[in-house]
């Protein structure tokens, strides 16, 4: 019996196509090939792959319509789809994940590098199911091995309503989701915009999952590729300026800290009230 995970390949490309199968073929997966995005989805629905790749500018669909049409189908949602692009701006990227990708690297690229993210991609496809079957008893995890990002997009494509708690050292924070959206955020004395910011660059720590979000309150009303393109940007502005904004804590109150974040206009001075 063959049980060789089965990739799809999508690009105008065909040079670059011919290469890219030929390397995978090589690392033992199953590889089609096409550079036309309506032929792609027909490729799906006859021959369901474990995985596409697919750069963003194809022949009649290109590939954030191809994700979604994948993405918005019970049948296909959970066929992992990866983009390999030579869009390199980060609102293409976050366009990209918007539209449930789960992964997304830029041209040029190493191909081991290339094979070790398909494989995270699988681990991740792992933990997704383990996630979405949770009940009340919850579910939690390494940032390591799922960020903040990663565990919204989920929550998103599956309209899912949760508090998540997040944990890095003595910082701690909540998101709270409701039907998919981010409808709250706090972080020490933070909430909203600036609470989410930080928690967004934590690339290490804990999370847990509970199901419901018991909270009327709302201070994120934007759409979510928003606020995730917005804190992108802040995130790239603190590594300019010095500043590991992820390491910031709120917890123990270091003012001078919060000052000089407020002064540059990476946040701003938006606090919890206490009553």
């Amino acid at each position: 019996m063959d049980n060789k995970i089965s990739i799809l390949l999508v690009d105008q490309d065909l040079k670059g196509l011919e290469s890219l199968k030929t390397f995978l073929i090589s690392s033992a997966y199953d590889v089609e090939t096409t550079d036309n995005g309506n032929v792609a989805l027909k490729m799906i629905e006859k021959n369901r792959p474990d995985m596409v790749i697919s750069e963003v500018d194809l022949l009649d669909r290109n590939g954030w319509e191809l994700c979604k049409s994948i993405k918005q189908r019970p049948d296909l949602s959970d066929i992992l789809f990866f983009f390999l692009t030579s869009n390199i701006e980060i609102s293409d990227e976050v366009t990209s994940f918007e539209c449930g990708a789960d992964d997304f690297i830029k041209k040029p690229f190493v191909k081991k590098i290339l094979h070790a993210r398909i494989k995270g991609c699988f681990e991740k496809m792992k933990q997704t199911k383990t996630l979405l079957g949770g009940d009340e008893s919850g579910i939690w995890g390494s940032l390591k091995n799922m960020n903040l990002t990663d565990i919204i997009q989920m929550m998103h494509m599956n309209n899912k309503t949760v508090t998540v708690h997040l944990s890095k050292g003595e910082k701690k924070g909540s998101v709270f989701i409701k039907n998919g959206k981010v409808v709250h955020v706090h972080y020490g004395s933070l909430i909203g915009e600036d609470a989410f910011f930080h928690m967004l660059a934590w690339n290490e720590g804990t999370f847990s999952i509970e199901m419901g979000a018991p909270t009327d309150l709302q201070s994120i009303n934007k759409p979510m590729h928003h606020i995730l393109l917005e804190g992108f940007k802040k995130i790239d502005d603190c590594k300019r300026k010095g500043i590991i904004m992820g390491s910031v804590s709120m917890e123990n109150g270091e003012e001078s800290t919060i000052k000089k974040l407020v002064d540059l206009g990476i946040i701003k001075e938006r606090r919890l009230q206490k009553k």
